[in-house]
């Protein structure tokens, strides 16, 4: 297995490394989270489109700006599902039947495709962990999540452990997940870096509350995301009939899919009769907008890891209150937002308070919040991380055939790299 390209001839400077023929393998076609992320990173500058493909579980909005950008793209469609999406034991054994099924399809595409190397974005990607091993390629799963859903989690453990050959994890909580002990032959942790081009976009924050028509006197208090019990939903409907008599200026806007199995009454509830001063804006694509427009972001999520949206809400400027699971400490402490503990509506409503009646220092967490993005959450510092493992992965996956072959035996060594100290 070879991954280093011949310059040009005639330059004479030798030869360069390049990523090997990888297949990115998302695990949710809606644009949200990790997924959004490998969208950016598959688009991100600097990353050479011909040695990408983009394997889509379903049909996905982001197969046209994929496309757009020279990537091949391919769409397992009809088979979808994750093991931590179900609820009960009989949805789970469903799943996994039908995730099975997809292996042989997974197994296919790579070696018709002469695939090098599988990249699965999430730890619940078990069938193209499994065809990655069927047709002896060097895989490399991203761990973005940190939260146990039973025995899904302990299936998807067994799975990374015994399938991958390298692992990064998206937060230290998700190594955590794995008892800290390292993955396969090389792991890393390494924060979602979210995109340079956020730091511009608050300069057009005015103009941007005009657009969705939030009146100078509202205090809009923005949801993004899937609308489920994991991501406290039902405790932010719960506790904004308190707030909205607190503070009657405060505006709630949701923005998000409902989650196809919810069975919450609450969280059902809300979607359909928002109560008043609420509003349930659905799917949007112009979430970053949202996000700029907006006086605080909410999630009061009790399972995370390091969330995307928050990273984002910091770079742009937008103050955060976040229950403190997964790495969402390491986020907003220290005086970069308002985190806050515990279960049900009741610490939520007191921190979301604390932010709305202190606007000055809402403001200046959001300054402290900017000042570490811009330190340790940029993208461009994770993309290089990332395009540096694969590449590292495939060729000691290439030395030790090499070894093998020819008789020889050999280990690849283990690498950590922790985040930095907040």
């Amino acid at each position: 297995m070879s991954i280093i390209e011949e310059t040009p001839s005639g330059l004479g400077v030798g030869r360069r490394p390049r990523l090997p023929r990888t297949a990115f393998c998302f695990h949710d076609p809606q644009p949200s989270g990790a997924s959004r992320w490998l969208c950016d990173f598959l688009l991100s500058d600097g990353f050479v489109a011909d040695r990408a493909i983009a394997v889509l579980p379903a049909p996905s909005p982001m197969e046209a700006p994929l496309r757009d950008a020279g990537i091949e793209v391919r769409v397992l469609a009809g088979r979808m599902g994750a093991l931590t999406d179900n609820r009960g034991w009989q949805d789970r054994a469903a799943v996994a039947l039908n995730r099975a099924c997809m292996v042989a399809d997974y197994v296919s595409l790579f070696r018709g495709e002469a695939v090098q190397l599988v990249y699965a974005n999430s730890s619940v990607q078990i069938a193209p962990m499994i065809a990655a091993r069927v047709a002896r390629l060097p895989l490399v799963v991203h761990v973005h999540e940190a939260w146990n859903t039973g025995c899904a989690s302990a299936l998807k453990r067994l799975a990374v452990r015994r399938l991958a050959n390298a692992a990064l994890f998206a937060a230290q909580s998700g190594l955590d997940m794995f008892g800290g002990q390292p993955i396969g032959r090389s792991w890393m942790v390494s924060p979602n870096g979210v995109a340079p081009e956020l730091l511009e976009l608050s300069a057009h924050r005015r103009m941007l509350r005009q657009r969705f028509e939030f009146a100078g006197k509202d205090r809009v208090v923005l949801f993004l995301g899937t609308l489920c019990e994991r991501k406290g939903v039902h405790d932010l409907a719960a506790c904004w009939p308190d707030i909205r008599r607190r503070f009657p200026a405060a505006r709630l806007v949701v923005a998000g899919n409902l989650d196809a199995q919810e069975r919450n009454r609450a969280i059902l509830d809300f979607a359909q009769a928002p109560p008043e001063g609420a509003e349930y804006l659905g799917y949007r694509d112009d979430a970053r907008e949202l996000l700029c427009a907006a006086d605080l972001f909410v999630l009061p999520s009790y399972g995370e890891a390091m969330p995307l949206s928050i990273s984002e809400a910091m770079m742009i400027g937008t103050p955060v209150v976040a229950r403190a699971v997964g790495d969402v400490e390491w986020q907003i402490g220290d005086g970069c937002g308002f985190p806050f503990r515990g279960k049900g509506p009741r610490p939520l409503t007191e921190a979301l308070a604390t932010a709305l009646s202190n606007p000055t220092e809402a403001a200046s967490r959001a300054i402290r919040a900017r000042n570490f993005a811009k330190k340790y959450l940029l993208r461009d510092v994770q993309n290089r991380q990332v395009r540096r493992m694969i590449r590292r992965t495939a060729g000691k996956m290439g030395k030790m055939e090499k070894a093998e072959t020819t008789g020889k035996t050999g280990t690849a060594g283990t690498t950590e790299s922790g985040r930095p100290p907040k």
